[in-house]
């Protein structure tokens, strides 16, 4: 276990439109489709979503990640590490991190770095800032933000991609302070069976760059995640085991929000608590990288946790890779 590393402030950002379904009703049955069964299966009602072109995934990443400085009380000089995460980074160079650095005016000696592990890459970069502080004697916070702006992408023809996105940002402030707060473990599947399933540019970057291929929407093919809920459901109760722990010991579970059925499925395969599932895509939309931490966001503002409190996090990323995650709050 890492221990005395607390989970310090969690700060969200999203934009002010909000789209409900019958909107997607009314769009796709233009088309003559019905999509009435995939909003119950997604468990979607409304979402934030970018209107406009003063917005991105940077817009919002630098909104959250002051929110979360302010709400924690800090200043930008408190701050040792920022990490980014995004599939929809709004640069590839410089990366977007320093960009949220020179936002916030951070120190000289931040460390800076962007991560994209797709719908993973917020949970992969939260294990590794941990690893980074505790390991690190001179380093004592990191500001980690994931922020998506998936509707960028969603194709208005593809009944999957242009109904369940959300746009939205999740700043997270780690902190070492020597608690019993801290990443107990962690767990990683990776699975490459599927990585023609869900892509973009749809033909590679150089091809689209080079010969101008059609690169605009996000090619997704067959991919329902069920594959990750079978790890989820043996990787759970392995971490479970291995720290003498029975699932009434975790407080909270936040889970990915990528479909309501997927959650309904472990919920039913490991008996647990439905109060205990965080569940939001209802109200966001389903946001990528951030989706489990937007749910721990939510989980907190409602006083569903308190310090020392066990949180299990599980996720997954296209291609694909999941993870699931023991935190000690």
């Amino acid at each position: 276990m890492l221990e005395g590393i607390s989970i310090k402030q969690v700060s969200i950002y999203c934009p002010e439109r909000v789209i409900n379904n019958q909107y997607f009703i009314d769009h796709f049955q233009k088309q003559g489709i019905d999509i009435k069964r995939i909003l119950k299966k997604t468990g979607r009602k409304n979402r934030h979503v970018i209107e406009g072109t003063k917005e991105n995934s940077l817009t919002m990443a630098i909104n959250a990640a002051q929110q979360a400085i302010d709400a924690a009380s800090l200043k930008s000089a408190d701050i040792d590490l920022i990490l980014f995460s995004s599939s929809t980074s709004e640069y590839l160079s410089p990366t977007n991190s320093l960009l949220i650095h020179k936002a916030i005016k951070g120190k000289d000696d931040t460390l800076c770095y962007d991560l994209n592990g797709n719908c993973i890459g917020m949970f992969i970069a939260v294990e590794q800032a941990a690893r980074t502080l505790y390991d690190d004697p001179d380093r004592d916070r990191a500001l980690v933000i994931g922020s998506d702006f998936l509707n960028l992408w969603a194709d208005p023809s593809h009944p999957i991609t242009y109904s369940i996105f959300g746009d939205a940002a999740v700043a997270l402030i780690l902190e070492k302070d020597h608690s019993e707060s801290g990443l107990i473990d962690v767990r990683y599947l990776s699975d490459s069976r599927f990585t023609e399933e869900i892509v973009y540019p749809a033909q590679g970057l150089a091809k689209s760059l080079r010969d101008g291929a059609e690169h605009r929407y996000l090619h997704w093919g067959r991919f329902s995640g069920i594959d990750s809920v079978r790890f989820a459901e043996t990787s759970i109760v392995e971490l479970l085991n291995k720290h003498h722990l029975t699932f009434e010991d975790i407080q909270v579970f936040c889970f990915s929000q990528f479909t309501l059925a997927n959650i309904k499925l472990l919920q039913a395969k490991l008996n647990l608590d439905q109060h205990k599932i965080i569940y939001v895509a209802d109200e966001y939309g389903y946001t990528g990288t951030s989706s489990p931490f937007l749910a721990l966001y939510c989980a907190i503002e409602h006083g569903l946790i308190k310090r020392g409190d066990n949180l299990l996090f599980w996720t997954l990323g296209s291609g694909y890779q999941a993870g699931s995650m023991l935190w000690r709050y």
